[in-house]
């Protein structure tokens, strides 16, 4: 028995040294590279997915949607601040909000809220479908989406936007996702478990399988109700602060790849 042991280690030391063209004597070394192995083999064996929110984590929220917001706002027969202050947006930065209900809600919630508040959420919705919105990635999504793949994991998309802005959105990029869950496709709604657990069942994962990233509480609530895991970016409208319960918070969608060869 103790020649076998001592037989397979030496192949295994072999094999290493040839792979790597040096010798590693110490059966620490070789261990530390073998557990490398059986880390990526485990990995490919158990099909995982990044499921990313859109706006705010592929795309810049602000520069995609407020000169939008400026055109529907200002076509409105109500004050352009008040509409502002109802849907997030702050006009002075040019930028959307924490807790921004047209970054983070689905549009039959912007509507109801719109109207709980005197606005006619039916005119909101004719104005917005006036607008050429032309999305701004924050990152090479191609690259980004080709990089997750290499390492194993489907690749979907969970937003709370219609269908057909974030189809816009992978025909503009040239990307293609294993699964999409929007906002009006009925499916529930962040951030409840519900859409997350409806992107696991597309892809026939299991929740706890799933990386949710997004840049908003929605997101990373969503994660933590499905069992799934979640990593928050720093590039929409939430700060540190309010997305600090993720397992992990990032600069930028950008850091994914590196974080995902140090902790998968």
């Amino acid at each position: 028995m103790l020649r076998s042991l001592v037989g397979s280690e030496m192949c295994i030391r072999d094999s290493i040294n040839a792979e790597y063209g040096s010798r590693f004597d110490s059966s620490d070394s070789c261990i530390f590279i073998m557990s490398r192995r059986l880390g990526n083999a485990l990995r490919t064996q158990t099909t995982m997915a990044c499921v990313f929110d859109k706006d705010g984590t592929l795309l810049d929220a602000h520069a995609t949607w407020a000169p939008a917001i400026r055109a529907v706002c200002s076509a409105m027969p109500h004050e352009d601040e008040l509409l502002f202050e109802l849907l997030g947006f702050d006009s002075r930065s040019e930028r959307f909000v924490d807790g921004s209900s047209f970054m983070m809600d689905p549009s039959d919630v912007i509507r109801a809220h719109l109207e709980s508040h005197g606005v006619s959420g039916e005119l909101f919705t004719a104005e917005m479908d006036t607008q050429v919105v032309v999305p701004v990635p924050l990152t090479y999504t191609v690259g980004l989406f080709d990089e997750v793949r290499a390492k194993g994991f489907k690749v979907a998309i969970l937003t709370s936007d219609d269908r057909k802005h974030a189809q816009a959105f992978l025909d503009q990029e040239g990307v293609t996702v294993d699964a999409m869950v929007c906002g009006d496709d009925g499916r529930g709604f962040k951030p409840t478990a519900a859409p997350l657990l409806a992107v696991a069942q597309d892809l026939g994962i299991k929740p706890e399988d799933l990386i949710m990233i997004g840049d908003s509480t929605h997101d990373i609530d969503c994660g933590v109700a499905a069992g799934a895991r979640t990593v928050g970016v720093l590039t929409g409208v939430g700060k540190p602060s309010s997305i600090q319960h993720s397992g992990v918070v990032l600069p930028s969608v950008a850091d994914l790849p590196n974080w995902l060869d140090q902790s998968t």
